[in-house]
C-alpha cells in the first residue's frame, strides 16, 4: 500500500514539471499573441475615437437641474416606470436604480423644503431659543422646536454659530453693523457671517444702539404688567410694541423699580442665606440665584457679591 502511494506522489511531481515546462514555453507564447491582438483592437477604438466627435466627459453621480426637471416631468406622465424612463429620457444614461434613488430624494427635500437648504434667520433663532432653554447637548429637545432640522443637523449648526467671535464690540464693528442692517435689514444670517460674530450676539448688539431709554410711564406700565401677568413675556410684550423681548427682559431684570417683588433697602438676614445658598448651586448664574432669592434682581445679586466680595479683599490686607 506504500509502495503504491509513493508511485503516485512520483506520478504528480512528474506532471506538475511537466505543466511549468508548458506554461513556461507555449503557454506564453500563446498568451503573448493573446496581448498583441488586444493591443492591436485597442489601437483600432482609439483611431475609431479620434473620428468621433468630441463628447464631454461629466461625473454621472452629479445631477443637473434639466436632469432633475426631466426626470420630474417624466414621473409625472408615467409614474416609477424606471426602465421605460431611462431608455426614453436619458438615453440609458442613467440606470433606473438610480432614477428611482434620485426621485426619492427629490420627494423628501420636497416634503422638508429646508432640510438641505441653508439655515433660515428664524431657523437660527429658534437654535439659540432652544439652547437657552434646554442647555447645550440636548439635541433632541431643541429638534422638536426646529421641524425642519435633525438633531446632528442642529448639533452641527451650534457648533458654527458658537465658534464666532465673542467679546466686546469695537466701533467699527458697531459701524459695520449699522450699515449691515440698513443693507439686508433683519437676514440675521447673512449679517453674521460678515461681522463674524454670532447670531444673537449681532442682533442684540444692535437692539442696545438702537434702543431708546425708558420713560418713567414705561416703568410703571411694566410693574403693572408683571404683577398682572407674573413672568408671562408674550402677554407682557403686548403692552410694549415698540420694545423687543429683548429690551423688557434686560430693562426689568435690572432695574429693581420695575419689579414689584424686589426690595431695594438693606438686605436681610433671610435673602443673605437665600443668596448663598443658591450660589452653592448655581455659582455666578445671577439670574438663577434671583428666582431662588425671590426679592432680589440678578443685577442686585451680582452687586451683593461684588461688594462682599471687595470687603472680603479689603478685610485681608
Amino acid at each position: 500500500m506504500f509502495q503504491y502511494v509513493n508511485i503516485r506522489v512520483i506520478r504528480v511531481i512528474h506532471f506538475g514539471n511537466y505543466l511549468r515546462k508548458f506554461i513556461t514555453t507555449s503557454g506564453l507564447q500563446k498568451y503573448s499573441n493573446s496581448s498583441q491582438n488586444e493591443q492591436t483592437t485597442l489601437d483600432i477604438s482609439n483611431n475609431d475615437k479620434q473620428d468621433m466627435p468630441n463628447i464631454k466627459s461629466r461625473d454621472m453621480n452629479y445631477w443637473t437641474q434639466h436632469e432633475t426637471d426631466i426626470l420630474k416631468n417624466a414621473v409625472f406622465k408615467h409614474g416609477n416606470k424606471w426602465t421605460y424612463i431611462t431608455k426614453e429620457y436619458f438615453k440609458s444614461s442613467r440606470k433606473p436604480e438610480t432614477l428611482c434613488q434620485k426621485w426619492k430624494t427629490i420627494r423628501l427635500s420636497e416634503s422638508r423644503p429646508s432640510y438641505y437648504n441653508r439655515w433660515s434667520a428664524e431657523e437660527i433663532k429658534l437654535l439659540i431659543n432652544g439652547v437657552e432653554k434646554y442647555g447645550v447637548g440636548n439635541w433632541t429637545e431643541i429638534s422638536k422646536l426646529i421641524k425642519t432640522k435633525d438633531s446632528y443637523q442642529i448639533q452641527k449648526k451650534w457648533k458654527q454659530v458658537s465658534k464666532k467671535k465673542s467679546g466686546k464690540w469695537t466701533k467699527e464693528e458697531d459701524s459695520l453693523l449699522l450699515k449691515l442692517i440698513a443693507e439686508y435689514g433683519g437676514k440675521w444670517n447673512i449679517i453674521s457671517d460678515f461681522i463674524d460674530r454670532p447670531y444673537n450676539s449681532c442682533q442684540t448688539r444692535y437692539q442696545t444702539l438702537s434702543s431708546k431709554p425708558w420713560t418713567p410711564e414705561e416703568n410703571s406700565k411694566l410693574r403693572d404688567a408683571i404683577l398682572k401677568y407674573n413672568h408671562d413675556w408674550d402677554k407682557i410684550m403686548k403692552n410694549f410694541p415698540d420694545r423687543t423681548l429683548y429690551e423688557i427682559k434686560k430693562y426689568y431684570w435690572n432695574n429693581p423699580k420695575a419689579n414689584p417683588n424686589a426690595n431695594t433697602g438693606r438686605w436681610k438676614a433671610e435673602e443673605v442665606k437665600k443668596f448663598w445658598e443658591a450660589f452653592e448651586i448655581y455659582g455666578k448664574k445671577w439670574i438663577n440665584i434671583s428666582k431662588d432669592v425671590g426679592t432680589r434682581t440678578p443685577k442686585q445679586c451680582h452687586m451683593f457679591f461684588r461688594t462682599r466680595e471687595y470687603t472680603n479683599e479689603i478685610g485681608s490686607q
